[in-house]
Parts: structure tokens; sequence; C-alpha cells
């Protein structure tokens, strides 16, 4: 009986060295969560370059059929949104990709995932792709120290976004020489609230 205890003791440690570390995700999608920022951007219509605040704060969260979606206002990618809308975007998560829509399309995506009969097939778009939450470097995403940055080169520009694994955009900079527009905007406070299951 003695022997039983002690391999059993011996054995725990070792059973629960081989259970996987939970990762945080990239970006959590999580009610009540907030991000603010600050910096400079020169947009159309402005005279120059500004100073720039913005409070990014998730309205409301939806998961069903493999897809986590956040209702989001005053995100920092939303500078250079200049579709139709209420200045709301969406934020979703489907299977190990996520994805951003702009303010045009966020009010289709939310009535979607609202409606039950809805298989949400193309959700988004792949013009709406944000980042694998693999992690992949190469190809313009490279991890900076324990930050993970994407860039992506258009023409005339460049759209660069840093995510701090667990707490999400860190610093978004952008450049578009055709429209004149340009701004680097970094994260200052944030509340991130962990992710739980929700309707």
């Amino acid at each position: 009986m003695k022997c039983f205890v002690i391999a059993a003791v011996f054995a725990l440690p070792f059973c629960e060295a081989q259970q996987p570390v939970q990762r945080p995700p990239v970006f959590p999608l999580s009610s009540h969560s907030w991000w603010e920022y600050s910096g400079t951007a020169k947009l159309r219509g402005n005279p120059g370059t500004q100073p720039v605040l913005i409070r990014m704060e998730v309205i409301r969260v939806r998961e069903r059929s493999g897809v986590r979606a956040a209702w989001v206002t005053g995100s920092p990618l939303g500078l250079t949104d200049y579709s139709v809308g209420p200045g709301d975007q969406v934020i979703g998560r489907v299977g190990h990709r996520m994805y951003i829509t702009d303010t045009a399309r966020s009010i289709e995506v939310r009535e979607r995932m609202d409606n039950p009969s809805d298989a949400l097939a193309d959700l988004f778009k792949e013009s709406e792709f944000l980042l694998d939450t693999t992690l992949p470097v190469g190809n313009g995403a490279s991890m900076e120290g324990s930050d993970y940055q994407i860039t992506r080169n258009t023409k005339g520009g460049f759209r660069t976004i840093r995510f701090t694994i667990g707490v999400g955009i860190k610093e978004y900079r952008f450049a578009d020489s055709a429209a004149g527009e340009s701004g680097d905007v970094k994260l200052n406070a944030s509340d991130v609230q962990p992710e739980t299951s929700v309707n």
C-alpha cells in the first residue's frame, strides 16, 4: 500500500506536466473590454497631421456555428474606413483566422449572426482577413520581441499592425501616398476581459 501511495505522489507532477498550457487568444473578443490609443494622423480633409485619441470598446459579442464575433466601436483600424455606416466594425474569429469588417458591412454581419436560420457560410470576405492566430511568420508577419507584427505593403503605402498576445492591437501605423494619408497610434491603456462562452 505504501508503495502505491509513493508511486502515485511521484506520478502526479509528471501527469500535470503533460497537460498543454492554455495560450491566451492573440486578440481576445470579450464583452466590456476597452482599449485607449493616442498618436497622430493625417487623414482626408485634414490640413495636416493632427493628434488623435481613440477609445475602442466591445459593445456586444456573439458566438455561433464556430464563429465568434465582436461588435466594436472606435477601432484604430477604422481611421481609414470611409464606407457608409455608423462608425462601428465587427471583428470576428473563425477557427484560427480573424477578420474585420468596415462599417458598411458591420450591420449585415451582425444581422446574420443574430439570425439562427443563417448557416453563416461566407460570413466574412477574404478582403476582410486580419490575421492568422497560429502566428505564422514570413510574408509580412514577424515576431517583434513578444509581440506579433503584420505589415502589408500596398501601391504607394503600407499598413502595419502590432499585437500583444492576450491584449490585442498594440500599435497601428499606415501610409498612403496617393491619398496623402498617414498615421501612427499606440496603445496607452486597456482593460481586456477573459473570453467566456456567449450565446
